[in-house]
C-alpha cells in the first residue's frame, strides 16, 4: 500500500520556526508519511533529515518557497491581506511545481505556522477558490483569544480574525495555548487540537566557545539569561534597567542571539548601543546567531535562572519547555498563557511586564531559595507533556482518526 504524503510549508525562517519545521518533517516520516517540504532552506533542511534519519531519505522532498515581497503600494492591513493572499497562491503554485517532479500530490499540506495567512478579509471562501488541497495548520499566537482588541463586537464575518479558519477543506488546528483551544474550536466549528510547545533536547555542547566566555567572565556570580531571538518584546528593555539597579548584587546578565532592531523606538535602541558600548561588569552581550541547538542548551544550561518577562505576549513560549528540560527557574509575565504555566508546573515566578522593582524581587526570592524550587518544581512532568513524542501522538492520533 502506498504512504500518504504530507506537505510541510513554512516562509518564516528565523527564531524557533527552523527548529519547529525539522522536528515535524522527521517526526511524519517516523509514521511512515512522505514529506514535502516547502521552505526558504531547502538544503539546510535536507542536510538535518540526512543526520537524523538518513534510512528515511527517500520519503523526503524538499523545495525552495520564500515570503512574498512587501507590497508597498498596499496600506495598513491591506498589506497584510494581500501578503496573505499571496502566500496562499505561492504555496498552492509550489505544489503544482513540485507535482511536476515527483508525480503525485499531497492528501494533506500542513502550515508550521498558519498565523500568517490569516488576514483580515481573508475568508474561507476566497481561500477555497485559491487553494485546492485539504490542509490544516498550527496556529501560534491567537491573540483575539487572550486580548481585547479594539472594535472587536465588529469582528464578524470577512472582519473575523479566525474567518478562514471555518474552511471546510481545514482538517484541524494545532494550537500550543490550551487556554484557548476550547473557545477557538467553538468560534470556527472545526477541530482544535492542543500540541506541545516541543523544543529541541540535543545534549548541551561543552565546547561552546561562548559558553566559556560567559564562565570565565562570570566566575561565581550567579547568571540571568536572556536568550534566542532577541525582539523588544521579549523585554530586553526592562532588564536592562534591572541590571544597572543589581551592580552591587552577586549576579551576572546575559544576553544572547539575534538582535532585531525592527520593534525598538529610535530612543529605545540609543539607550540600548549605550549601555553596551559601556562594557558594564555586570553583563554579557553576543548579538550573533546562534548556530545550532545544542549550542542553545549549553546556554541555557550554563544560567542560574531564565528571564521571559516578554512584554504583552499573551501567548506560549517553548523557552518554558527549554527551562523545564534543564530545571532552570524562569521570570515571565503576569496573566496569560506561560504565567499559568509557571504557576501550574511550580517552573518560577510571574511579574507585570516591564517592572523592574518587581523582577529584582523576584530574582532575590529564587536565588535564595533555589533549594526550594528543585525541591517543589514539576520540571519533569511539564517537559513530558511538552516532549517531542507528544507530537508523535498527537499527529499518529489526528491523521489516523482523519477527521472527527
Amino acid at each position: 500500500m502506498a504512504l500518504k504524503t504530507i506537505a510541510l510549508v513554512e516562509t518564516i525562517w528565523n527564531g524557533h520556526h527552523p527548529t519547529y519545521f525539522k522536528v515535524l518533517a522527521k517526526t511524519l516520516l517516523e509514521l511512515g508519511y512522505n514529506v514535502l517540504a516547502f521552505c526558504p532552506a531547502p538544503e539546510e533542511v535536507n542536510q538535518w533529515i540526512n543526520q537524523k534519519c538518513s534510512n528515511l531519505a527517500d520519503q523526503f522532498y524538499s523545495f525552495e518557497l520564500n515570503d512574498p515581497p512587501l507590497n508597498r503600494l498596499a496600506l495598513g492591513k491591506l498589506r497584510k491581506t494581500w501578503a496573505a493572499i499571496q502566500r496562499w497562491r505561492n504555496a498552492g503554485e509550489a505544489i503544482e511545481r513540485s507535482y511536476i517532479k515527483i508525480g503525485y500530490y499531497p492528501d494533506l499540506v500542513f502550515f508550521a505556522c498558519i498565523d500568517y495567512y490569516l488576514a483580515f478579509c481573508v475568508t474561507h471562501w476566497l481561500v477555497d477558490r485559491i487553494f485546492h488541497y485539504n490542509w490544516s495548520g498550527l496556529y501560534f499566537q491567537p491573540n483575539h483569544l487572550r486580548l481585547k482588541l479594539p472594535f472587536y463586537p465588529l469582528r464578524r464575518g470577512p472582519f473575523n480574525p479566525s474567518a478562514t479558519l471555518k474552511s471546510a477543506r481545514c482538517h484541524f488546528v494545532a494550537v500550543l495555548d490550551e487556554g484557548i483551544a476550547q473557545q477557538l474550536q467553538k468560534r470556527i466549528n472545526n477541530p482544535v487540537v492542543i500540541f506541545p510547545d516541543f523544543c529541541d533536547e540535543s545534549p548541551a555542547d561543552a565546547n561552546y566557545y561562548l559558553l566559556q566566555e560567559i564562565r570565565k567572565k562570570a566566575g561565581n556570580r550567579k547568571i540571568i539569561g536572556l536568550l534566542g531571538y532577541l525582539q523588544r518584546r521579549k523585554g530586553i528593555m526592562t532588564l536592562i534597567e534591572v541590571a544597572k539597579k543589581s551592580l552591587e548584587e552577586d549576579w551576572f546578565f546575559v544576553f544572547a542571539g539575534e538582535l532585531d532592531p525592527a520593534g525598538f523606538t529610535p530612543q529605545d535602541f540609543s539607550t540600548l548601543n549605550d549601555f553596551i558600548n559601556q562594557t558594564p561588569s555586570n553583563c554579557f552581550f553576543s548579538f550573533n546567531y546562534i548556530p545550532d541547538e545544542s549550542k542553545f542548551n549549553s546556554l541555557v544550561n550554563v544560567c542560574d535562572i531564565l528571564f521571559a518577562a516578554y512584554e504583552y505576549y499573551p501567548h506560549s513560549s517553548n523557552i518554558l519547555t527549554k527551562a523545564a528540560l534543564f530545571k532552570k527557574p524562569v521570570i515571565v509575565s503576569k496573566n496569560f498563557c506561560m504565567a499559568e504555566r509557571v504557576e501550574k508546573f511550580a517552573l518560577g515566578l510571574s511579574i507585570e511586564s516591564g517592572d523592574v522593582s518587581a523582577c529584582i524581587s523576584a530574582l532575590n526570592l529564587l536565588l535564595n531559595k533555589i533549594g526550594d524550587f528543585k525541591e517543589l518544581n514539576r520540571c519533569e512532568e511539564f517537559t513530558v507533556l511538552h516532549s517531542q513524542k507528544q507530537v508523535t501522538n498527537q499527529f499518529k492520533f489526528l491523521l489516523e482518526e482523519g477527521r472527527r
